[in-house]
């Protein structure tokens, strides 16, 4: 049934998130994040774009101090999914985020950019 398939997906997606988990234990960041960005894109398949836009956050938040530009870009794409689904508090939080960490590389242009997104 489509019901047992989208559970399957979910489940999936699930491990693959806890996957990208325990590479975080393991200290391998950009693979943690490779791994939890695929979860995020089986989560939004099956329909369920906010825990999507919640992994690509947890994702962000594990790459900040490691690759500013990548955080960036998972705040920016999981602010996205937010607005899309008409969470427009958790969206504006994500590009403040976003926004914050472009100030802090001291990139004042792109962070006002993002603001204004």
């Amino acid at each position: 049934s489509e019901y047992s398939k989208a559970a399957v997906a979910f489940k999936n997606a699930k491990a693959y998130e806890q996957a990208g988990m325990m590479l975080k234990e393991m200290q391998k960041l950009p693979e943690a994040v490779q791994l939890i960005e695929k979860a995020s894109m089986m989560y939004w398949k099956n329909g369920t774009p906010d825990t999507a836009a919640m992994a690509l956050e947890r994702a962000g938040k594990l790459i900040e101090n490691v690759n500013l530009e990548k955080a960036v870009h998972l705040y920016q794409q999981s602010a996205s999914v937010f607005e899309n689904e008409e969470r427009l508090r958790q969206a504006v939080e994500l590009l403040g985020k976003a926004s914050r960490l472009l100030v802090r590389a001291r990139r004042p242009d792109d962070a006002v950019a993002s603001i204004q997104k």
